[in-house]
């Protein structure tokens, strides 16, 4: 079943693993836990010697069933014995100081191809600024050169 709620939102073959779940009315909290291998963003070797937990991270992860759906994620510093150094390990999905995964970014561009900011605000819970910041982001620069 855990295998079953992975694929369902996108998760299956990224090396999380599921640990529990939360049904609310308005959202579906996800646990996740990154399995995959920690490798040293200096040297590239494996790092077996985890340095310290993170605290649990609460990520928009798009739009499904009617409710918002989070992930609930620890970021891990592990130690690398060959550099002697303390590296934070890279977590697919998400990139460092973000709040959201691509996919609601995706849902968002989605949506506004064929309706109007005010109701993509009112369907997402998201503002005019947040869903212009990520059409710019998504745009490319060059597409918009009218001739004439």
């Amino acid at each position: 079943m855990r295998r079953c709620i992975l694929s369902i939102f996108g998760l299956q073959g990224l090396g999380f693993s599921l640990r529990g779940w939360e049904l609310t009315e308005g959202e579906i909290v996800l646990r996740v836990r990154d399995e995959s291998p920690a490798f040293c963003s200096r040297c590239h070797q494996l790092a077996q010697v985890r340095y310290v937990k993170g605290r649990w991270r609460k990520i928009y992860h798009g739009f499904g069933f009617r409710r918002r759906v989070y992930l609930l994620v620890r970021k891990e510093r592990y130690f690398c014995q060959t550099c002697q150094k303390a590296f934070t390990r890279a977590m697919p999905l998400v990139y460092p100081w973000q709040r959201r995964t691509e996919e609601p970014e995706t849902q968002i561009i989605d949506s506004l191809r064929g309706q109007s900011f005010r109701s993509v605000e009112e369907k997402e819970g998201i503002s005019y600024g947040v869903s212009k910041r990520i059409l710019m982001r998504r745009l490319d620069p060059e597409k918009l050169l009218w001739t004439g």
